[in-house]
C-alpha cells in the first residue's frame, strides 16, 4: 500500500508540476502580450502628439520669422525711425499699409495654426503661444488708429511712445514663443 502511494505520487508530481508550469507560462505569456500591446499604443501615441506638435513649431515658427520684420516695418513707418534710406511720407504709408495687411493675416493664421496644434502642445506652449496672439490681435486697434493718422497726413499726431510699447510688446512675445520653442527642442533631443 505504502509502495502504491510513493508509485502513484512519483507518477502524479511529475505531471502536476508540468500542469502548473503551463498554467503558469501561459499566464505569464499573456501579461507580456498585454504588455507589449499596452506599450505599443502608447509608444504610437506619442509618435502621434511628436509629430503634430513638431508641425506645429515648423508653421508657426515660419510665420513668426515673417512677422518680426512685418512689426519692425510698421512701427518704423509709424514712427518713422530712421532707416537705411529716407523714405518720404507715400512710400511710408504704402510699406506700413501692406504690413498692417500681412500683420492681421499672419495674426489670424496663428490663431489657427494654434486653434488646431493646442492639445498637442505642453503648457508653457500653449500659454506663450495664447499670450503672443493675443497681444497681436489687441495690437491691431492701436496699430490701426495710429495708421489712420498717417494715411489722413496728421503725423504729428502718431503717439509714437504707444507704437514704440506695442512693437516692444509684439517682439517681446514672439521671443518668448520661439525660445519655448529652442527649450523644447532640446528637451526632446536629449531623451
Amino acid at each position: 500500500m505504502k509502495k502504491s502511494i510513493i508509485d502513484n505520487l512519483s507518477t502524479l508530481l511529475p505531471i502536476t508540476i508540468s500542469i502548473c508550469s503551463a498554467i503558469w507560462t501561459f499566464f505569464i505569456w499573456k501579461r507580456q502580450k498585454h504588455m507589449e500591446d499596452k506599450f505599443t499604443r502608447s509608444l504610437a501615441a506619442y509618435d502621434i502628439v511628436l509629430h503634430k506638435e513638431f508641425a506645429f513649431y515648423e508653421k508657426s515658427d515660419a510665420i513668426y520669422a515673417q512677422l518680426i520684420p512685418c512689426v519692425h516695418d510698421i512701427i518704423d513707418n509709424l514712427t518713422n525711425d530712421p532707416h537705411p534710406i529716407e523714405f518720404n511720407l507715400s512710400d511710408r504709408k504704402k510699406i506700413a499699409k501692406s504690413n498692417f495687411v500681412m500683420f492681421c493675416e499672419k495674426t489670424l493664421e496663428l490663431k489657427n495654426i494654434t486653434l488646431q496644434y493646442e492639445i498637442y502642445l505642453p503648457e508653457k506652449m500653449r500659454d506663450a503661444t495664447s499670450i503672443s496672439v493675443g497681444a497681436m490681435q489687441g495690437s491691431v486697434k492701436t496699430i490701426d488708429d495710429e495708421l489712420k493718422k498717417l494715411h489722413s497726413d496728421r503725423v504729428g499726431e502718431i503717439n509714437l511712445q504707444k507704437c514704440r510699447e506695442v512693437k516692444d510688446l509684439l517682439l517681446l512675445s514672439f521671443a518668448t514663443v520661439r525660445g519655448f520653442m529652442i527649450t523644447r527642442l532640446r528637451e526632446l533631443t536629449r531623451t
